[in-house]
């Protein structure tokens, strides 16, 4: 489906009198609170609704599954040769409320809590010194882009009840990055959306956050072993044990992929 597509189906889209209102700028909030939540509401979920169908990364040709390039979102929501005016302040309202986070503060926050004391006391501390030596740099590879915490949860949970769901021993919480491919395939089909290495840094964050593993990284920061806990543990850690389960769980595939492509070759 195209964005498009998904647009139209949605009831207020159709409407010339209640968009034309939609895509006006917000009002104040202290003069009038009630139009300016209730235009919040509509933006925010159509927001989360399309992005949740893939159709905003693959519209605004980001390929991360879990980013919103936000300064292309005004683009993505033209209608009849208009774009909407107040989709700012819905971006700023969901960053306040933590539903999208910029990528570098997710990357470096610790947790949600975190994410809101550096919006409170960071972020404002940043601002003040700018004046003095200038704006932060944010990493060129972050810029504009914020992580939509509503995809990221959803793939998270899917992925952690994928691997609860197929444990047998202890040993199969054990998993390299490969294993992420999981979490974005959806119930009842079998499509597998290929994680770029930036989204399986913020997958793997957000599982560590969460208390669902814990995560050892390569050189790059990329995940490159995943313990996936069956009980939330402040102590836990990857141990040379598990290392070496892992590397005999990776033996095992890459033996039974050669036989089978010898099998195969036989057949032929």
């Amino acid at each position: 489906m195209s964005l498009e597509a998904f647009l139209e189906r949605q009831s207020e889209w159709s409407s010339d009198q209640r968009m034309n209102s939609l895509f006006a700028r917000f009002p104040e909030k202290s003069v009038n609170k009630t139009l300016y939540e209730s235009r919040l509401r509509f933006w925010a979920s159509l927001v989360n609704s399309a992005a949740r169908e893939g159709l905003l990364t693959a519209n605004s040709q980001n390929e991360n599954a879990f980013i919103l390039q936000t300064e292309s979102l005004p683009a993505l929501f033209t209608r009849k040769g208009l774009t909407p005016r107040g989709l700012d302040t819905v971006v700023i309202e969901m960053r306040a409320s933590n539903d999208l986070v910029p990528v570098s503060k997710f990357l470096d926050g610790a947790t949600s809590e975190g994410w809101s004391i550096f919006s409170l006391v960071t972020a404002p501390l940043r601002f003040g010194l700018s004046f003095v030596s200038g704006p932060a740099a944010e990493p060129e590879e972050f810029a504009g882009k914020d992580v939509l915490i509503s995809l990221v949860q959803e793939s998270a949970i899917r992925l952690f009840n994928h691997v609860k769901d197929e444990a047998a021993y202890s040993t199969d919480y054990i998993h390299d990055a490969s294993i992420f491919k999981k979490a974005t395939q959806r119930t009842n089909s079998t499509s597998e959306k290929q994680l770029t290495v930036l989204d399986q840094r913020i997958l793997a964050r957000y599982l560590e956050t969460s208390g669902k593993a814990v995560i050892e990284y390569g050189t790059a920061k990329e995940p490159l072993a995943i313990k996936f806990l069956s009980s939330p543990s402040s102590n836990a850690v990857i141990t040379d044990t598990d290392r070496g389960i892992l590397n005999i769980k990776n033996t095992a595939q890459s033996l039974q992929l050669q036989i089978s492509n010898l099998e195969a070759k036989v057949a032929e």
